[in-house]
């Protein structure tokens, strides 16, 4: 069994004329961490290249991420 590393709580009071309302909810959830590098590298003063990677590993593998950007200013 796995311990939840994340958990919240949050309580939500709302009053709209006569009405009246109270709900408490109750947030929990397994923590993770990742590791992740990014570029920002200015082509020209309208040209830039933005791209990242990284990893997430978990219990049953790595999730991974990766994106390159090509961003022209008008």
């Amino acid at each position: 069994m796995d311990a939840l590393w994340l958990r919240a709580d949050f309580r939500m009071d709302e009053t709209l004329e006569d009405l009246h309302g109270l709900e408490t909810k109750r947030i929990k959830g397994n923590f993770s961490l990742g590791a992740f590098l990014g570029a920002d590298i200015r082509i020209s003063e309208r040209l830039a290249l933005k791209a990242k990677a990284g990893i997430i590993p978990y219990a049953g593998g790595v999730d991974g991420l990766a994106s390159v950007g090509l961003f022209y200013v008008f």
